[in-house]
C-alpha cells in the first residue's frame, strides 16, 4: 500500500502545503483538512494512490493516465489560445 506520507514526500514543495504529515497520517486525515490545503492536486493524488490494495504498478499506471488526461486538456487550451484573434 502506498501511504499518504510517501505521496507527501514525493510531492514537489509539499512543505508549502501547510499540513503536518507523518507515517500515521491517513487518507481520511487528508480529506478532513482538504479545505485548508489550497492544493487539490495533492488531495487528488492521495485519493487515487492511497488505496489499501493498490499495487505500485497500478499506482504508476494511474499517474500515467492522469498525466495523459491533463496533457490533453493543456493542449486543447493552447490550441484555443492560438486560434483566438
Amino acid at each position: 500500500m502506498i501511504s499518504v506520507n510517501q505521496v507527501y514526500r514525493a510531492y514537489p514543495d509539499s512543505d508549502l502545503l501547510g499540513i503536518s504529515v507523518d507515517e500515521s497520517t491517513t487518507l481520511d486525515d487528508i480529506e478532513d483538512v482538504s479545505a485548508t490545503l489550497g492544493d487539490t492536486l495533492f488531495l487528488f493524488l492521495c485519493r487515487e494512490l492511497c488505496e489499501e490494495e493498490l499495487t505500485v504498478e497500478e499506482a504508476a499506471r494511474r499517474c500515467d493516465s492522469a498525466i495523459e488526461q491533463i496533457s490533453a486538456v493543456r493542449d486543447s487550451l493552447r490550441e484555443a489560445v492560438m486560434e483566438s484573434p
